[in-house]
C-alpha cells in the first residue's frame, strides 16, 4: 500500500460515516483476489474502505497483500485456531499505520490482532483437504474450477448442497446443466431454482419434433448465469422427462456489495 487517502474528514484524519456529519464517499475499486498456492492468496485493490466498530472509515489505496494460512494473525495469517478443511473468509485490516490481510473462519466477526480495529470483508477461499483451491475474483464476481454439485432424476426439486463450492456469503452462482436423455421420445426440461418451490427458476429444454424419437442417449448441455441463492449454500434441481438425468455444474459465484 503506497498511502492512505482521507476524504471529507472531520478534521481528525478519519472518515466520519455518521448520518449527521459530512457524508463519506467510500471507495472500493479495482479489487482482484486470486489463488497463488496451496497456502497463499493475493488481495489487490486500487482503493478499499475499511471501518472500525464505531462506523468510522478510512480509504486505503494501492492495496497489495498476500495472505498465508500458515502465518500468524498479525502477519497476514489465520486469526485463531488450527487450519481446517473449510471455507475461509478474507479481510483487509488496518491499525492506523499498517495494512494487513487476515484469514478467518468467521464471515462477520474475525478475531482481530492486537491494535487492529479497522476491517473490510473482501472475499473467501475454500481450503479443501488443507489446500487452497483455485479461484480468481474481480470485484464481486469469482470464477472457480468447475464443480459437479449433483444430479437429479426427479420431477420434484431436490436440494444440492454448495457447502464446498461457494461460501455462505455468495449470493449468485453460474455454471451449466447437463441433461442425459436416456429415453427421449418426448420433449422435456431440466430446471435449477433458488428454492424448493421453484422461485427464480431457470431451465433448459429439448424438443422432439413431430413426435419422432431421434434415438436414446442424446445429451443436452446449456449454461445458466446468476442464479440467486435464496438459502445459504443451497440450490435446487429437477428434471421433468421420464428416464432423464440432470446434472448441475458450478463454475462461478458472486458476492453482493463488496465493491
Amino acid at each position: 500500500m503506497s498511502g492512505v487517502i482521507f476524504n471529507q474528514t472531520d478534521n481528525s484524519g478519519i472518515l466520519n460515516t455518521k448520518h449527521d456529519q459530512i457524508p463519506v464517499i467510500a471507495r472500493n475499486e479495482g479489487l482482484v483476489n486470486k489463488y497463488i498456492s496451496a497456502t497463499t492468496a493475493d488481495i489487490n485493490a486500487d482503493f478499499l474502505t475499511v471501518y472500525n466498530p464505531a462506523g468510522q472509515g478510512v480509504v486505503l489505496s494501492d492495496v497489495n497483500l498476500t495472505v498465508d494460512i500458515t502465518a500468524a494473525a498479525g502477519s497476514h495469517g489465520l486469526d485463531t485456531g488450527s487450519e481446517a478443511a473449510i471455507f475461509y473468509h478474507l479481510y483487509v485490516i488496518y491499525n492506523g499505520t499498517t495494512v494487513n490481510g487476515l484469514i478467518s473462519a468467521h464471515r462477520d466477526t474475525p478475531t482481530m490482532p492486537a491494535g487492529f480495529t479497522y476491517k473490510k470483508y473482501v472475499g473467501a477461499v475454500i481450503n479443501a483437504s488443507s489446500n487452497f483451491q483455485y479461484f480468481h475474483q474481480m470485484g464481486n464476481k469469482v470464477i472457480i474450477a468447475e464443480v459437479n454439485v449433483g444430479s437429479s432424476t426427479s420431477a420434484t426439486y431436490a436440494n444440492k448442497t454448495l457447502a464446498t463450492t461457494c461460501p455462505v456469503t455468495a449470493r449468485n452462482i453460474s455454471g451449466k446443466i447437463f441433461a442425459a436423455r436416456n429415453t427421449d421420445a418426448s420433449s422435456g426440461y431440466a430446471f435449477v431454482a433458488g428454492t424448493a418451490a421453484g422461485q427464480g427458476e431457470q431451465n433448459i429444454r429439448w424438443l422432439v419434433n413431430g413426435g419422432t424419437n431421434p434415438g436414446n442417449n442424446k445429451n443436452i448441455i446449456a449454461p445458466f448465469a446468476d442464479q440467486l441463492l435464496v438459502e445459504d449454500q443451497k440450490i435446487y434441481l429437477k428434471v421433468n422427462a421420464s428416464g432423464s438425468t440432470a446434472t448441475l455444474y458450478v463454475s462461478g459465484y458472486s458476492f453482493h456489495g463488496i465493491v
